[in-house]
C-alpha cells in the first residue's frame, strides 16, 4: 500500500511538472495587439466552427452568418439536415463546395467569392476526408484546407487521429503556395501529434482559443485551429455561441506577410 501512495504522489507531482511547462503557457496566453492603419492588402474574414451534426439550434448559426457575412465560413459535422439548413443563406454565400455525410465528418465551405477544389485528400482506412480550395476574392487567390481528425477515444481511435493528421502533414508540406489550414484536431497544441504537424507541414499558430467543451466545469480546451504559411494573421478571436458544443473562430487575414500578427482570445 505504502509504495501504492508513493507511486500516486509521484505521478500527480509528474503531472503537476508537464501541466506548468506544457499546457500553462497555452492557459496564459493573453490577447495580442490588433493591428492598426494596416497597409491596404486585400484582407480575408474567416468564420471556423465545428457546428455539431445534432446541435438543434442551427438558427443561431444562420442568423448569424446572416449579419456577420464573412467573406468565407468554414464548417465541420456537415450532415444532409444541416446541408439543407445551410441553403437559406445561400444568396450571402453563393459558391459552395461539400462533402456531405451522415456521420460527424461532413465538411463545408461556403464563400462569397469564386471557390476551386485543388484536392480531397481521404485518410483511405477510415474515410475521413480533408477538403483543399483556392478561393479567389478581388483577384487574390487564397488556399485553404479544412480538417477534422477523429477523436482519440481510446488506443485505437488515437491512431486513427494520429495517421489522419501525418498524412495531411505530408501533403501540405508539398504545397509551396501560401495556405490556411483549420479544422477540429481534437489535439492540443501542447501534443506531441500537433507539435509533429506543426513541424512536418511548416505551418504556424494563428493563436490560441479554448474551444471546447462549450459547457463544462473543466477548462475548455484549444482543440479547434488556424493554421498559417504565407498568410498574416490579423485577427484571431473566439466567436459566437452556436449551439454547438464547440465555440467558434474568427480570423482575418491578408495575403501580405508585412505588419504584425494578430489578436488573440483564449
Amino acid at each position: 500500500m505504502e509504495n501504492y501512495r508513493k507511486t500516486i504522489v509521484v505521478f500527480t507531482l509528474a503531472m503537476g511538472v508537464f501541466h506548468i511547462f506544457k499546457v500553462l503557457p497555452y492557459w496564459l496566453k493573453s490577447a495580442g495587439q490588433k493591428v492598426e492603419n494596416h497597409e491596404s492588402y486585400e484582407k480575408f474574414n474567416i468564420f471556423y466552427a465545428n457546428i455539431n451534426s445534432q446541435n438543434v439550434e442551427k438558427e443561431k448559426l444562420i442568423k448569424y452568418l446572416e449579419k456577420a457575412r464573412p467573406s468565407i465560413a468554414l464548417l465541420l459535422e456537415v450532415n444532409s439536415s444541416w446541408a439543407k439548413e445551410l441553403k437559406k443563406i445561400k444568396e450571402v454565400f453563393p459558391y459552395t463546395k461539400a462533402i456531405v455525410q451522415e456521420g460527424n465528418f461532413g465538411i463545408a465551405i461556403l464563400s462569397q467569392s469564386l471557390i476551386k477544389i485543388k484536392d480531397v485528400f481521404v485518410d483511405r482506412e477510415n474515410q475521413i476526408p480533408a477538403l483543399f480550395v483556392q478561393v479567389t476574392q478581388n483577384g487574390v487567390d487564397l488556399n485553404v484546407l479544412l480538417l477534422h481528425a477523429h477523436p482519440p477515444l481510446g488506443k485505437y481511435a488515437t491512431i486513427v487521429r494520429d495517421q489522419y493528421l501525418e498524412m495531411l502533414a505530408q501533403k501540405i508540406s508539398e504545397i509551396s503556395d501560401s495556405l490556411l489550414v483549420c479544422g477540429d484536431f481534437n489535439s492540443g497544441p501542447w501534443t506531441s501529434i500537433f507539435e509533429s504537424f506543426l513541424s512536418k507541414s511548416q505551418l504556424q499558430m494563428g493563436g490560441v482559443v479554448r474551444s471546447w467543451p462549450e459547457v463544462s466545469v473543466f477548462p475548455k480546451l484549444p482543440i479547434d485551429h488556424c493554421l498559417a504559411k504565407g498568410v498574416e494573421i490579423l485577427q484571431y478571436e473566439k466567436g459566437p455561441r452556436i449551439g454547438s458544443d464547440h465555440r467558434p473562430l474568427l480570423v482575418q487575414l491578408t495575403t501580405s506577410m508585412r505588419g504584425v500578427a494578430g489578436e488573440i482570445n483564449p
